[in-house]
């Protein structure tokens, strides 16, 4: 299975590997949720994200399909 991760804003620079990458693809076998994509990024567990997959907002526990294209975004506040 392969999907494809887009990471907006500052997101990329929190990557211990691939830093300031702003667009991954990842291949895994069997099934993985969002949650566990996310721990396999090794981004820091303190920074809460928006998670969109194929343009729609989701949460944790979406079991990922071949081809999906998942985009994380930090949450931003206005004034």
């Amino acid at each position: 299975m392969e999907v494809e991760i887009r990471l907006w804003g500052n997101i990329g620079y929190y990557l211990p590997e691939d830093k300031g990458k702003f667009l991954l693809k990842k291949r895994f076998d069997g099934q993985k949720t969002i949650q566990e994509l996310i721990g396999e990024l090794r981004l820091p567990q303190e920074l809460s994200f928006v998670v969109s997959v194929n343009g729609k907002v989701t949460d944790a526990d979406y079991l990922l399909k071949d081809g999906d294209q998942v985009a994380l975004f930090l949450p931003t506040a206005g004034g």
